[in-house]
């Protein structure tokens, strides 16, 4: 019984995910939060509708995420040792003086 209990406590920890919680101020004012979850060695689910963002490179220093869909693409760049954030979105057909870059610090949970 008591083993059990113990696997039970366990349990919880196991399917704990790298979460990065990032508070951004984009080039147009607007602040907000936005979270990455890892989802596998190879992707992150972002936000509420956990979006898929592909790793395109990692190493000791940072991870770079891309989302592509349709004629919408963004890039977030996650800074390990400072954990800072910062991104771009660029959708197709948009003046390249309107595309959002953004950047802020996060909260990591390993």
């Amino acid at each position: 019984m008591k083993k059990l209990l113990l696997l039970l406590f366990l349990i919880p920890n196991l399917v704990m995910a790298e979460t990065w919680t990032c508070f951004f101020k984009d080039n147009k004012g607007k602040k907000y939060e936005q979270t990455f979850t890892r989802n596998n060695s190879s992707t992150f689910l972002l936000g509420v509708f956990q979006a898929s963002n592909d790793i395109t490179f990692e190493n000791d220093n940072f991870i770079n995420l891309a989302y592509y869909e349709g004629g919408l693409i963004m890039v977030h760049i996650l800074f390990k040792k400072s954990r800072k954030a910062q991104g771009t979105r660029l959708a197709m057909g948009q003046n390249l003086n309107e595309h959002r870059n953004w950047s802020g610090n996060c909260e990591v949970v390993d």
